[in-house]
């Protein structure tokens, strides 16, 4: 069985790379039960980078939106030239923007999946995650899945569970974050006392941003320009194209303040005291869990013996669904 991964935005935002790596460890678990997995990716984010080539801040949005289409237009159709058994799609497709949008890079994701389901390949989501949980998204995504009839599917947190938990089959799972470390433990290394400071949503709490010394890393690297004043005037500024070095860094500091979500997962895999500052509904990824605790500081932990026990419970779920079908 080949199993292709619908691979997210790692430069747009590096937290998508931590889904996808979790995503493959998640198949490589399963493929020392059923050896005949074979596992690759496909991305469509083609169609984004050339039509950002294309944006010029001078142009109203009418315009700008259609030099992007126009120019998106241009990229490979990577329907025409895969087709996986199983497409995976992981991550927060549960939106109205996947579900009806027509002429942009969301919707190239969404008219792989339904190519593949033409040409006889099974479409599956795994860390399912919704955008705004209202009852319109959910229409629209139900719409979606009559069309797509996926073999299985897994979501990431309870809000989007009771979404849509009446209407189809389905189980509360987790975010694919949470395989990052089962292929990746960087933990270990001899290294001076550090604490991270990674805001990227909202501004810094002054309290935090008083402290200079504090490692600062910024996950969406393709938007960051001389405009971000706000982080570029601060110290130890850490950027990279490689999701590893952020886990790197996140895994071994002494504790971690943050907006971002996942962030927060790859702390509480590695066992790093992390304290969230809340943005949106996103962090029931980690709020729903019922073994995550939360100090009388704030700082949150989870029990990693729940925590392994959850994920091998939910790759029994996924493995009866294949061995089923």
């Amino acid at each position: 069985m080949y199993i292709a991964n619908a691979n997210n935005c790692w430069f747009t935002n590096v937290g998508e790379g931590f889904i996808d790596i979790g995503v493959q460890n998640f198949f490589s678990n399963l493929k020392k039960r059923k050896p005949e997995i074979q596992y690759g990716v496909l991305s469509s984010m083609t169609q984004f980078y050339l039509g950002a080539l294309y944006a010029k801040k001078e142009e109203n949005f009418s315009d700008l939106q259609q030099r992007r289409i126009s120019s998106a237009k241009n990229g490979v159709e990577l329907e025409n030239y895969f087709c996986p058994d199983l497409y995976i799609l992981p991550g927060m497709f549960a939106s109205r923007s996947f579900a009806r949008n027509q002429n942009d890079w969301i919707a190239r994701q969404r008219i792989v999946a339904e190519k593949i389901k033409e040409n006889g390949g099974e479409i599956a989501f795994l860390g399912l995650g919704a955008e705004s949980y209202t009852e319109e998204e959910k229409y629209d995504f139900l719409e979606l899945l009559n069309v797509l009839q996926p073999l299985f599917i897994v979501t990431r947190d309870k809000k989007t569970f009771d979404l849509f938990h009446d209407d189809v089959d389905c189980i509360q799972g987790l975010d694919c974050a949470f395989w990052v470390k089962d292929a990746f433990n960087p933990q270990g290394i001899k290294h001076a006392p550090y604490t991270i400071s990674t805001f990227n949503r909202s501004d810094e709490p002054e309290q935090l941003a008083a402290h200079a010394e504090f490692i600062r890393p910024w996950h969406m690297q393709y938007d960051l320009t001389v405009e971000k004043t706000r982080y570029l005037k601060k110290m130890n500024l850490m950027v990279s194209d490689s999701p590893y070095d952020y886990i790197m860094w996140y895994a071994n500091a002494d504790r971690v303040y943050t907006d971002l979500v996942h962030a927060t997962i790859i702390c509480l895999e590695y066992g790093t005291p992390v304290k969230y500052f809340p943005i949106d509904h996103r962090r029931d990824a980690f709020e729903s869990i019922p073994f995550v605790g939360k100090d009388d500081d704030g700082f949150l932990r989870i029990d990693q013996d729940a925590l392994k026990k959850k994920k091998k419970t939910i790759e029994n779920y996924v493995l009866n669904k294949m061995i089923d079908n």
